[in-house]
């Protein structure tokens, strides 16, 4: 047998890995179906509104998710953190402890957030000097800010392995909206109408998520875990507070980016970019279900002292993950002149250069995702928020520039430089630190177990 094939068959040898693949696999196989009808759901959009009045939807979605996420806590980065230290069946009070405190920061988070968004609408109508109908649909959008409540039965699916229920509520979304796209194409509904389906559909995953979650905690005991006596309060809040701050950071190359075409390039190219972004999410959809498998495997092997087993699995996963990004991205340059202009209308293939860009940049950025997960297990969640502050004042300065003179292809490298300022500085902080720790935590790992 060649060696190819050898260190192939250990790798999936390795009931971690193979369990972790199995799961993802779960995840993406979701995702596959969500993201089918979500096209169809953008194609029904895209042909019913046009270019213009598409990409003035997009940017009124953009200024609540900005919202949302600046101000509403996603509190599953620290619920995973310290509760992967009492998963045991012994340990199930602690837990129900933790996922209280959770809960609450979510719940306070998202009123503030719901709050903050409707006041906004009416300072960026001022400034910008926006009509009423406008106007109205931000203040209407940023209602569904209320129900962004998922950070604590993320954390309750991720940490029970339950992978599967997230194919379940996002496929179920999905549905819901096409079927309001569908009807509000129908009956020629205009913008309102796309607005309120596109609405009704996230505040309906969001409600079903939590119901998942709920629905889970009861089968392990825990249904009454508001009743738990709260513990971690501090470590859970601070962490969370530096966690979102990180999302915080993290805003320009999410959201921003939109804003940065629009200002920089043109009304029309919003939605091209839009859309470019959605094609992607053939390899994002991939890579953020290794992200949500990883991290709590990530979180148990740190608590485990087992630094060794945590390399091994980023590294083998990362590997099977740059394959089928390649392949991906591969793809998408041959068959994206053919069937673009056909989906989606002429107008929305004159930008292929940007296109396959993206592609080829996304396909490295998604390959490495597992770094991530790393990182924040070990608990540099302050060193997280430096990086990506210093990453995003790069990308920021790059898309001004590039984005100036080579239009969406400039926004397009910019991304390029983001990324990569903050995979750089992360990948030499966790050599430094575990250089030879991985080796040493091996041991004590096999003794816990």
């Amino acid at each position: 047998m060649s060696p190819v094939p050898r260190f192939l068959r250990g790798w999936f040898q390795d009931g971690s890995l193979a369990r972790m693949f199995r799961h993802c696999l779960e995840l993406i196989a979701g995702d596959v179906g969500a993201n089918a009808i979500q096209f169809l759901s953008l194609a029904v959009t895209t042909h019913a509104l046009g270019l213009e009045a598409f990409s003035l939807l997009v940017l009124i979605q953009t200024y609540t998710a900005i919202v949302d996420e600046l101000f509403a806590f996603q509190s599953w980065k620290a619920l995973i953190k310290f509760g992967a230290a009492y998963t045991g069946p012994e340990q199930r009070e602690r837990l129900a402890g933790c996922l209280r405190v959770g809960f609450l920061l979510d719940l306070a988070s998202a009123a503030g957030a719901t709050l903050l968004s409707i006041a906004g609408a009416f300072a960026v109508a001022r400034w910008k000097g926006l009509d009423g109908t406008t106007t109205a649909m931000l203040i209407v959008n940023s209602l569904g800010t209320l129900t962004s409540l998922s950070g604590m039965p993320t954390a309750v699916l991720r940490l029970f392995e339950r992978f599967r229920l997230f194919s379940v509520q996002k496929t179920i979304a999905a549905a819901i909206k096409l079927a309001g796209v569908a009807v509000a194409a129908a009956l020629g509904m205009g913008l309102w109408g796309f607005l309120l389906a596109t609405l009704v559909a996230t505040v309906a995953g969001r409600l079903l998520l939590l119901a998942l979650g709920w629905r889970v905690l009861r089968a392990n005991g825990m249904g009454g875990f508001l009743r738990a006596p709260a513990i971690d309060v501090g470590p859970i809040t601070r962490f969370s507070i530096w966690t979102n701050l990180i999302t915080t950071a993290s805003l320009p190359i999410k959201h921003f980016d939109m804003m940065l075409v629009g200002a920089l390039v043109s009304l029309e190219s919003v939605g091209v970019y839009k859309l470019i972004k959605q094609i992607a999410l053939v390899m994002t959809m991939v890579s953020d279900s290794v992200y949500q498998v990883i991290y709590p495997r990530m979180a148990t092997f740190i608590a485990r002292a087992d630094f060794r087993g945590a390399l091994v699995q980023a590294r083998r996963s990362g590997a099977l993950l740059l394959a089928f990004t390649s392949l991906a991205a591969l793809g998408v340059a041959l068959l994206g002149p053919l069937l673009i202009p056909r989906l989606f209308g002429p107008e929305f293939g004159r930008d292929f250069a940007s296109l396959n860009a993206y592609m080829a940049l996304r396909s490295v950025s998604c390959a490495f995702v597992v770094v991530h997960p790393l990182f924040l297990a070990l608990g540099f969640v302050k060193r997280e928020l430096a990086i990506q502050v210093a990453a995003n004042l790069v990308y920021l300065a790059a898309a001004w520039v590039l984005g100036s003179y080579w239009g969406l292809l400039g926004i397009v490298l910019a991304y390029g430089l983001q990324f990569s300022s903050v995979l750089a500085p992360k990948m030499w902080i966790i050599r430094a630190e575990l250089r030879g720790r991985d080796v040493r935590g091996a041991p004590a790992a096999r003794a816990a177990s």
